[in-house]
């Protein structure tokens, strides 16, 4: 809405007639607000409207005209500028008041005029050149002093205004650009315009920049799909270094397509191969050989096998052709530690094992080209014979050295390896051989002794390099090295003032003998483990409470608890005896039997007990190394559990090796006490690292013979020559997949394929105490036989000076009085003459691979020269070595097992046992059988006199093949036997009221027999339960009186002498009436 301007006559212009100066009527809608604006009490705006009559009456100033047919929309207040008339005389007129400007502005461009057209303002405004003048609409009209600057008084009151006073204030300040339009000046609107007009240039010309990028990428996007259809077409291997050699060039994406385009026209290769191409090069190198990497790189885009020979930076294992000395073994050490030396200055180890095991080889002699010795003689005989090849006249001595039995040919290879425990599980993964050498297994304990000696020294110098001390020395069950272990690790007791000796002393029945720096002896789980199995496999079988467990007993038992028939055989298989998974499955099922019910037999009851107690002691040995969600703590109390365990069986009721071999039950005792050892060690020198008890043994060595397996074949050998290539290779290849990890992945994810990193539990030191493992684990062992007189049984030995676990009798306990039954061989040699000269020549299609490849390794600048001249011909050296001694061996087994016990080829196979039912007829299922665990009575010689025995079955063979069961009316036949145990019966008491004169005692003679089913005749006794849980056998002496007549009536003159013979009469007999039947 528009406002008027308000004008005046002067005063000379006036008529005679008194006139009113009328100001314009503006018409007003009163609010609060609008009143306080007319203040200038507040900055609200009332709205003003015009109205439709413009003529005032001058003397009230009321509304005098209005539109006819048109109302008021609200009260509406006329207000003129002035009710007074302007005095005449000297009063000046008032002009209003001058507004401040900022220096170099102009009121045109500094006034917001278009506040007026949006707010309701108490004044107008007048400019006059560089003046700016607000009067009020209010204004009085006139002034009483004859000034410009000064208003009347209402107009004085405007500068206060708060409206004013923000102009004011962004006329010195300025507007934000975010304030409304209505606040700016000219001058800000104009700086505004010009800011928008900017902005939109830019923004047209950023638009027209982008559109010539999107245009410019558009056409590189072609490209780049171009560039991806022809990656994707799959014609060019190694894009990825392809891409990176364009890179290094700085070539764009088109020449990066000209490069593509090169490279399936076969005329460009990148060469720029990475260090993990070049370690993958090398594992299908050393894995599967040269083929196989030649394959890699011309299917692959692998670097080629010449490139992958110059990186190789491994420095080649050296062998000893004699007895090792230390200098081969330090020099071993530098090699397998080399390649990882600056990467464990960051890493912390904290100590080694030094593993041990023997490996099968060929018997033959080989050159090797880097020493110049032959190679292939057993180290024990081998010391006063030259191996060096210098002449001729060397290979001859060593030929008469072996054909007079001097030397022999080496049979197997020691190997000696270190295995790293760090607080990182990946770095002491591989173990690290150190030592490679030929035996003929006829090595002296005290020689073996030595060896181990000379490789511990070497370890000692090498220090810098392995950086731990060593913990222990882990072997298999091999009995010769035992003995040499018995001699380096049991030298005197743990001394008071070692370190470990707080953390060890207090634990009741472990022996504390040890080493040189507490070093002890340790054997390997698995080994042990194997080791459980097979002695159960036995013919003998073993005594456990003094109740013979065969295998057919246990075949029983298995088929009771419902385990089907093909899996018992399968779980009996005796052909190989090293299967790891075999045999924890074996021993699972022994520990998972359940409990006998109250229905069955006495005999059966006892047995069932029996097993069970092995059971445990199974289940204490394994759960430590196969149940990952253990803690180092359980673990511990496991391993105590079951040494309690194996001690008492094996000296409860005498039973010493008839129970389980001394062999293994020492080896058991080693393995747990090694670990508590290790544990206290670590616990002094390094409190808070992790370990983990399955690095130990010499499981890491049988891993890289696994690798080894896997590069020659499962069914071949190798000599000693190829062995110290094939092991470097391993070696190499092991560090390689410790450096990328996720490129190897085990055969199976099975129990005998655990590593660190699949551990679950907490295997820290700091949360384990020694003292308490080892006592919550005696309290396991009493619990798990709590039926026994375990209690009273270990307390005995704790109160006697001297016995300990690994000695339980005292004294001196003869351990290795049995014969090693896993690696055995004895090789036999013939005299056979040669003509050295005959058939020798040039020839390299009579070399093997391997000497081939030295032959170029050597003539490629080795110093040491490959030939010797005879009969003025140069032949090589391998080529001598190969046909000298091609007669002195046969060819092996392709079966590896076989090749290993040292069978012939064509050796006839043995004739397989099956396990049958004899006598089962599915149409008289009710007939009358004998059964194991069936109690049954015998004739028995003792003191030259026949007796009547009451036994327990334990095994029924026909023909030598086993049963369960077998009718009676087949007891007759010749070729059945029946194994059996004499029961011990005691007279029942008179005021006892039983209808019996004998009870069973629930105890046998410990010693097992057999005879001819004709003189078993099987019993059918009542059974008492009036113990819970112990039922028992009732005899009455009539009963037993006549089935020593029946079975004496049967017995003919010429049989009496094929009766079992006992040396005492500690079994149960009817004396005063079968004694009268004795000749």
């Amino acid at each position: 809405m528009k406002r008027q301007e308000r004008t005046t006559k002067p005063p000379s212009e006036s008529t005679n007639q008194p006139q009113t100066i009328v100001p314009q009527a503006i018409a007003c809608i009163h609010t609060p607000e609008a009143d306080a604006a007319l203040t200038g009490e507040s900055q609200a705006h009332p709205i003003c409207i015009e109205s439709d009559s413009e003529v005032l009456d001058a003397q009230g100033g009321s509304l005098t005209n209005t539109a006819p047919g048109e109302s008021q929309t609200g009260p509406i207040c006329i207000e003129s500028a002035s009710s007074e008339p302007a005095p005449s005389g000297t009063q000046a007129i008032c002009k209003g008041v001058c507004v401040p400007l900022m220096p170099g502005a102009t009121p045109y461009a500094a006034y917001p005029f278009m506040l007026h057209e949006q707010l309701l303002l108490p004044w107008d405004v007048h400019l006059t050149k560089d003046r700016l003048m607000i009067q009020s609409t209010s204004c009085e009209g006139t002034v009483d002093e004859d000034s410009d600057d000064r208003g009347c008084r209402i107009c004085r009151t405007l500068p206060t205004h708060g409206v004013m006073e923000g102009i004011r204030q962004r006329m010195e300040h300025g507007v934000h650009e975010n304030s409304p339009y209505v606040y700016q000046s000219m001058q800000g609107l104009i700086n505004l315009m010009r800011k928008k007009t900017n902005t939109i240039d830019a923004m047209r010309y950023e638009k027209l920049t982008r559109a010539a990028k999107l245009l410019t990428r558009v056409g590189a996007l072609d490209e780049h799909k171009r560039f991806i259809m022809a990656v994707g077409d799959g014609r060019v291997d190694r894009v990825d270094a392809l891409i990176q050699a364009a890179s290094k060039q700085k070539l764009g994406i088109r020449g990066m397509l000209h490069l593509l385009d090169r490279a399936m026209k076969g005329a460009y290769r990148p060469k720029n191969y990475t260090e993990e191409e070049k370690l993958r090069g090398i594992l299908f190198l050393r894995l599967g050989g040269a083929r196989v990497a030649e394959l890699a790189h011309r299917s692959l885009g692998a670097p080629g096998v010449s490139t992958l020979r110059r990186y190789s930076s491994f420095t080649p294992f050296r062998p000893s052709a004699s007895f090792p000395s230390t200098e081969d073994i330090g020099h071993n050490i530098t090699a397998s530690f080399a390649l990882n030396l600056n990467e464990m200055d960051t890493l912390e180890n904290i100590g080694y094992v030094l593993m041990i095991d023997e490996i099968k080889t060929e018997s033959r002699l080989r050159w090797d080209d880097k020493t110049n010795k032959i190679l292939g003689l057993c180290r024990e005989h081998s010391q006063n014979l030259g191996v060096d090849f210098c002449s001729i006249d060397d290979v001859r001595a060593l030929l008469d050295a072996l054909d007079s039995k001097e030397v022999h040919f080496a049979s197997e290879a020691t190997v000696a390896a270190i295995g790293l425990l760090s607080v990182n599980p990946r770095t002491a993964g591989p173990s690290r051989p150190i030592l490679i050498s030929g035996t003929c297994k006829r090595e002296k304990a005290d020689r073996h002794a030595y060896l181990i000696e000379q490789i511990i020294q070497a370890c000692a110098a090498k220090i810098e390099y392995i950086r731990g001390p060593l913990l222990c020395i882990a072997s298999d069950g091999e009995s010769r090295r035992g003995s040499a272990l018995i001699r380096l690790t049991q030298k005197a007791v743990l001394h008071p003032s070692s370190r470990i000796y707080p953390l060890l002393y207090n634990l009741r029945l472990l022996n504390l003998l040890v080493g040189e720096n507490d070093i002890t002896a340790d054997k390997d789980y698995k080994h042990v483990i194997k080791r459980l199995r097979n002695f159960l496999l036995r013919k003998k079988g073993t005594m456990v409470h003094g109740i013979h467990i065969t295998p057919d007993l246990l075949r029983w038992h298995l088929k009771a608890a419902g385990v089907s028939s093909h899996r018992i055989e399968s779980l009996f298989n005796p052909n190989d005896r090293q299967d790891v998974a075999l045999a924890y499955t074996f021993l699972k099922e022994i520990w998972s039997l359940q409990a006998p019910t109250p229905t069955d037999k006495p005999t059966f009851v006892t047995a069932r007990n029996a097993i069970r107690s092995l059971g445990q002691l199974f289940r204490h040995i394994l759960l430590p190394y196969i149940q990952i969600t253990l803690s180092l703590h359980e673990q511990l109390v496991h391993l105590s559990a079951a040494a309690h365990l194996a001690c008492f069986l094996f000296t409860t009721h005498n039973a010493r090796s008839s129970c389980m071999p001394s062999q293994t039950y020492y080896d058991i005792i080693l393995l747990v006490k090694n670990a508590y050892f290790c544990v206290a060690k670590i616990k002094v020198h390094h409190p808070d690292a992790p370990f983990w008890l399955i690095l130990l043994g010499t499981d890491r060595l049988e891993q890289s013979f696994g690798i080894l397996r896997s590069m020659v074949g499962n069914d071949v050998n190798v000599d000693i020559y190829q062995l110290v290539n094939c092991l470097s290779n391993v070696s190499e290849c092991a560090e390689i997949l410790t450096q990328y990890p996720h490129w190897d992945r085990s055969p199976r994810p099975a129990v005998d394929h655990i590593t660190p990193a699949l551990w679950k539990g907490d295997v820290c030191v700091s949360n384990v105490q020694l003292v308490t493992c080892w006592n919550l684990g005696r309290q396991q062992a009493e619990l798990d036989l709590s039926e026994t007189d375990i209690r009273d049984t270990l307390a005995s030995m704790d109160a006697s000076e001297g016995v300990d676990m690994a000695f339980p009798f005292g004294g001196a306990f003869e351990v290795w009085c049995e014969d090693d039954d896993e690696d055995r061989m004895i090789l036999l040699f013939k005299r056979i003459i040669i003509n050295v000269s005959s058939g020798c020549s040039m020839d390299l299609g009579g070399l093997d691979l391997e000497d081939q490849l030295a032959l170029e390794e050597t003539q490629c600048g080795g110093l040491i020269k490959p030939t010797l001249e005879i009969d003025g011909k140069p032949v090589y050296k391998a080529r001598i070595l190969r046909e000298l001694f091609k007669f002195k061996t046969a060819r092996g087994s392709t079966d590896r097992l076989k090749r290993v016990a040292g069978l012939a080829k064509f050796s006839e196979p043995l004739a397989e046992t099956s396990y049958v039912d004899a006598g089962h007829d599915h149409d008289a299922e009710m007939r009358p059988v004998l059964s194991i665990n069936d109690p049954a009575a015998t004739l028995v010689q003792c003191q030259d006199k026949i007796f009547l025995a009451v036994v327990n079955v334990t095994q029924i063979t026909i023909d030598k093949r086993p049963v369960y069961e077998i009718g009676l009316e087949l007891l007759m036949e010749p070729i059945v036997k029946v194994h059996f145990q004499i029961l011990h019966l005691s007279e029942v008491p008179c005021e006892a009221q039983f209808n019996a004169d004998w009870a069973w005692t629930q105890n046998m003679v410990t010693t097992a027999y057999h005879s001819q089913g004709a003189f078993i005749q099987a019993l059918s006794p009542l059974v008492s339960t009036e113990i819970a849980g112990r039922p028992t056998y009732l005899f009455q002496s009539r009963e037993l009186q006549a089935v020593a007549a029946l079975l004496f009536g049967q017995l003919a003159n010429n049989q009496q002498n094929r009766l079992p013979l006992v040396r005492s009469s500690t079994f149960s007999l009817i004396g005063h009436k079968v004694g009268l039947l004795g000749l």
